[in-house]
C-alpha cells in the first residue's frame, strides 16, 4: 500500500499554460479516429495471415502456419482489448460520489513494480466505478516512460472555481521529458512513444473520462527531471454512503 502523508496543500500554479493545451475533440467525433487505428492494425495482422498462407502453399513450410496462428491470436487479443476501450468512450456516465483515495489505491494495487508517495487529504469527488482506470492509465504511462526506480508522487489539493469546489491531483514521475512537439496533441488518440505496444489511447481516454465527470486532465509541467500531469475533479456535495 502507498505511504500516505496527510498534509494540506495550496493549489500550485501550472508551469505549462493549461488553456494553451488542446482538449481532445468531442469523443463521438474521435471515435472515427479510434476505429481508424483499429482498422489499420487489423489490416496489418490480416496481411500477415494472407501472405503467410500464400507462402505456406508455395513452400509447404510449417513455420508459416506458426505465423498465421500468431497473427490470429494477436488479432483476437487486439479486439478484446478494444472492447475495454469501448466502455470508456461510449457508455453513459452518471457521476456519483466516490472516495478519491479508494480509487487511487485500487490502481496502485495493480502496479507492484512502482512505489508511491501520497500527500493530501482524501476527498469525495464525482466519478463512477471506472474512476480507478484513470489512475491506471497514468501509472501505466509511468511504467512505460518514467523512472520506475523513483516513487510516483501524488499530491492532492483543492481550489474553488466560482461556486464549484475542485480537487486537483498532481501525478509526478521522474524520467525523460515529454517532447515539446507533442504537448498540444498529447491527449489525442494514437499519440504514443516507440516503447508502447498499445493503442496510444491511455491519456486520451483519461482526458475524456475526466471531462465527462466534469473535470479535466492537463500537462502541468515537464522538465529534464520530471513530468507532472494534473487531474482535476469536482468535489461531491454528497458524501453519504462513502
Amino acid at each position: 500500500m502507498p505511504e500516505n502523508s496527510r498534509t494540506s496543500n495550496c493549489e500550485p500554479s501550472s508551469l505549462i499554460s493549461e488553456t494553451a493545451q488542446a482538449s481532445p475533440p468531442d469523443y463521438s467525433e474521435t471515435g472515427i479516429e479510434v476505429f481508424g487505428l483499429l482498422r489499420h492494425d487489423l489490416q496489418n495482422y490480416f496481411s500477415v495471415i494472407l501472405m503467410s498462407l500464400e507462402l505456406y502453399h508455395m513452400k509447404n513450410d510449417e513455420k508459416y502456419l506458426d505465423k498465421i496462428a500468431e497473427a490470429s491470436y494477436k488479432s483476437l487479443d487486439y479486439l478484446s482489448r478494444f472492447k475495454e476501450v469501448e466502455r470508456y468512450l461510449y457508455r453513459e456516465i452518471v457521476p456519483v460520489p466516490c472516495s478519491l483515495l479508494n480509487a487511487i489505491e485500487k490502481a496502485v494495487f495493480k502496479f507492484p513494480n512502482l512505489s508511491f508517495s501520497i500527500e493530501g487529504e482524501d476527498g469525495v469527488v464525482l466519478g463512477d466505478r471506472n474512476l480507478p482506470a484513470i489512475f491506471e492509465f497514468l501509472f501505466s504511462n509511468v511504467s512505460l516512460y518514467g523512472n520506475v526506480n523513483e516513487p510516483v508522487q501524488i499530491s492532492i489539493s483543492q481550489s474553488v472555481d466560482g461556486s464549484i469546489r475542485k480537487c486537483r491531483i498532481d501525478v509526478t514521475n521522474y524520467g525523460d521529458p515529454i517532447p515539446e512537439s507533442i504537448h498540444s496533441s498529447l491527449f489525442y488518440p494514437g499519440v504514443k512513444g516507440p516503447e508502447s505496444t498499445g493503442f496510444g489511447l491511455g491519456l486520451y481516454l483519461s482526458k475524456v473520462m475526466a471531462l465527462r465527470y466534469g473535470g479535466d486532465l492537463v500537462l502541468k509541467e515537464t522538465t529534464p527531471e520530471k513530468t507532472t500531469l494534473s487531474l482535476i475533479l469536482p468535489f461531491s456535495d454528497d458524501d453519504s454512503g462513502i
